[in-house]
């Protein structure tokens, strides 16, 4: 029999719905969730001699079964940043049966003869963990840090007037170990690992979880999680192995206001264009002015830069009509004037740090712009912490290839450098938006002003590609578009989950003009935090004692 799941199977009952119902959707990172996680758990060892040097080793499993009975487990996570977070897991459990010892049993100072006798096993686990995110480059997320377990174990023994039991609350510290993969555009590969191993005892806490993302908010899944362990010393022997199964679904919202990684209250987004030889730059222009028109980016600070190039060879690609159409005052030329430029940038970006928000740089091009820029944030704030609030996105291999390799070092060292996966390319993880084929784009682009930026950068576009020994894009000679350096900012607003150029347009345009918010990534006004409710498909084995 199970007892001690039905108080937090009340709390859940109580905290899920209430939250919900204030909820609103936020971003597509979740700073806050809670939820409940239950389903059936089965007995594969539960050895225990008490004391561990003088009493008599039992199987619990003779008496209280091999189950499966109901368990439940609640847990809470907070991520106060892109890098930091913390977790907590609260998992009661208690069982109890009635079977047969099979040999007379000394425990706890008490004699109990073989036979029938009434067994009672509890253990209480509340897990608090502090998680770093060291790697995330949008198909990874891999998260390192420690947990503290406290545990609030009892074992009983009962036959007829004649009881005894022992209890015991413990400290138990372990390391932590973490990975999300996105598997598809909507299929997540969670893993999870507490565990250490020394003195008298060990303890083994890993999980594997598959969800499917129903919507940005909820999840439906199933996964496998195993915890084995146990401790010998003079006072108690055990060592125990359980195997958990349940499935359900989850839900979580932020309470900041948030738009994926990006604080629009205070942060500010940093769009790095090289523009030299390709000119999927100038369509990616025409691609992040679409995303800032969108009523989800009003409150959003930002500013571009044209000429941000390495050490390529090859012409430049003027465009500064499509940049003034897409920018406005907020771009700087670093191709005319690059100190000029560095200067501009760096105003904005001090004004930034110093109000307390961090900067996020999509270098659409190569490094040595934002190198540049973080060696005069570095110089004018020594005490600012810019490896964690200045974050730079990159998703190519070739504009790493050719940027100045002193400036690449620089900043992958410097700063928190996220190398994401290509934006040419559809599947991997990150939006593809380059296409072969032609695109009705116009179907979903009413908006005025967006309409001649797009038919500016296009018509750039075609005049420059190949010409004069520039790079000859394939994809534009076609007819098609390529827009691949958007899948950086994608990624830092919440939209990795876009699959191609297709769905970027139905997801930022209408016939009308009317750019409106879907609910799934939301308007983004301080929505509170909601529930995240649990039920996963799990096979685990736990150390109880």
């Amino acid at each position: 029999m199970l007892k001690a799941t039905s108080g937090i199977l009340m709390i859940a009952t109580l905290l899920v719905p209430s939250m919900a119902a204030w909820s609103q959707p936020a971003g597509n990172d979740k700073r806050f969730g809670v939820g409940i996680e239950t389903g059936g758990v089965g007995f594969s060892r539960n050895d225990i001699r008490i004391p561990g040097d003088t009493g008599t080793r039992f199987d619990m499993m003779d008496l209280t079964g091999s189950g499966p009975v109901l368990f439940a487990r609640l847990d809470g996570h907070w991520d106060i940043n892109a890098k930091h977070g913390l977790r907590v897991v609260l998992a009661p459990l208690e069982v109890s049966g009635t079977g047969d010892l099979a040999q007379d049993t000394d425990f706890a100072g008490e004699t109990f003869l073989a036979g029938s006798t009434h067994g009672t096993f509890k253990f209480n686990a509340y897990k608090f963990t502090y998680r770093y995110t060291f790697a995330d480059n949008g198909l990874w997320r891999w998260r390192v840090g420690f947990t503290g377990v406290i545990r609030d174990a009892n074992v009983a023994l009962r036959q007829g007037a004649l009881r005894a039991n022992d209890d015991n609350v413990g400290f138990v510290p372990t390391l932590h170990l973490s990975a999300d993969y996105r598997l598809a555009e909507r299929w997540l590969l969670r893993l999870d690992f507490d565990g250490l191993a020394g003195g008298p005892g060990r303890l083994f806490d890993l999980g594997l979880l598959f969800d499917y993302e129903v919507s940005d908010n909820w999840r439906i899944g199933g996964g496998y999680r195993t915890l084995e362990g146990g401790v010998d010393t003079d006072d108690v022997y055990n060592f125990a192995w359980f195997a958990y199964l349940g499935f359900g679904s989850s839900h979580a919202d932020d309470r900041v206001d948030s738009l994926g990684k990006f604080q629009r209250d205070k942060d500010l987004y940093l769009a790095h264009f090289d523009s030299r030889t390709d000119v999927d730059d100038i369509h990616s222009v025409a691609g992040v002015a679409t995303m800032l028109a969108d009523d989800r980016f009003r409150d959003v600070k930002y500013h571009a830069v044209a000429g941000a190039y390495g050490t390529q060879k090859g012409p430049y690609v003027p465009a500064n009509d499509l940049f003034d159409l897409a920018f406005g005052e907020h771009w700087s030329d670093a191709h005319a004037d690059f100190d000029k430029a560095v200067d501009e940038v760096l105003s904005v970006a001090l004004e930034t740090l110093q109000a307390g928000g961090d900067v996020w740089i999509a270098d659409a091009g190569q490094s040595d712009f934002s190198a540049a820029l973080v060696r005069r944030i570095r110089e004018l704030m020594p005490a600012a912490d810019v490896k964690r609030r200045i974050n730079i996105v990159q998703h190519s291999n070739w504009n790493e290839e050719v940027t100045t390799p002193e400036d690449l070092s620089f900043v992958k060292k410097a700063t928190s450098y996220y190398k994401i996966p290509d934006g040419n390319v559809v599947g991997n993880g990150t939006p593809g938006f380059r296409a072969d084929t032609r695109i009705n784009w116009q179907e979903h682009v009413g908006d005025a002003r967006l309409t001649e930026i797009w038919k500016t950068a296009i018509a750039i576009a075609n005049t420059y590609n190949g010409a004069d020994g520039r790079y000859l894009n394939e994809s534009v000679q076609e007819g098609g578009l390529d827009f691949s350096d958007v899948a950086e900012t994608a990624w830092i607003f919440g939209f990795g989950d876009l699959a191609d150029a297709k769905a970027f347009f139905r997801e930022f345009s209408s016939p009308q003009g009317n750019l409106h918010p879907r609910p799934d990534h939301g308007s983004g006004r301080s929505a509170p935090a909601a529930a995240l409710f649990g039920l996963y498909f799990s096979l685990q084995f736990a150390s109880l004692r």
